[in-house]
């Protein structure tokens, strides 16, 4: 997450930021709860609405994980 955080563009999230939101979702240990996500995103800098956005994205990819 920090690396993510630390990197993005966070108005507007470019490929290089995309790649790197995925692959913290793929290297995550465990899943974390949508909430969380969110709060460490604003704890981050990201506004409300692209930490929402994003923790719904998070809980997405993980659901999509657990089908393969």
């Amino acid at each position: 997450m920090d690396r993510f955080a630390f990197l993005a563009n966070q108005r507007s999230l470019q490929p290089l930021d995309w790649d790197r939101f995925c692959r913290f979702v793929k290297e995550s240990r465990r899943e974390l709860p949508m909430e969380a996500v969110r709060v460490l995103l604003i704890e981050h800098g990201f506004s409300g609405d692209r930490a929402d956005n994003l923790a719904q994205l998070y809980e997405n990819l993980w659901a999509y994980q657990r089908l393969r």
